[in-house]
């Protein structure tokens, strides 16, 4: 089935998997090549955002795939498909605090209910 997403990138920011470095050295490596390490990705292990030129983030994927001997993987930031994830752990934790209060009244259940929607409807943004 042909997926029809649509994915929304960073401007000027790539994340790269790295195999298992401390983030001195993966901050170290990637100034060398001449990008500043800007952070951790926050839904995976030993992977981070670099800032890169805009328009320029593909080039520093290659660059920094060239050394198979660290990276894993590198590839440009899709924001669009984190505010999906964070929605929907977001929902996550709403659906288990009313599983474990389900004998609510009528009104606090329809506003639980109402956050979840408002929770996944945000991440059309």
């Amino acid at each position: 089935m042909k997926s029809n997403y649509k994915p929304k990138y960073a401007e000027g920011e790539i994340l790269v998997g790295v195999k298992g470095y401390s983030k001195d050295f993966v901050k170290q490596f990637g100034k060398t090549l001449g990008y500043e390490l800007i952070g951790e990705w926050e839904h995976g292990d030993n992977v981070y955002i670099f800032r890169t030129p805009v328009n320029k983030e593909d080039i520093a994927c290659k660059k920094f795939l060239h050394y198979k001997d660290f990276v894993e993987w590198a590839e440009r930031r899709d924001v669009k498909l984190e505010s999906r994830w964070k929605g929907i752990e977001k929902t996550i934790g709403v659906l288990k605090d009313l599983g474990d209060k389900c004998e609510i009244s009528d009104e606090e259940y329809r506003k639980k209910i109402d956050e979840i929607i408002d929770s996944l409807k945000s991440t059309f943004a």
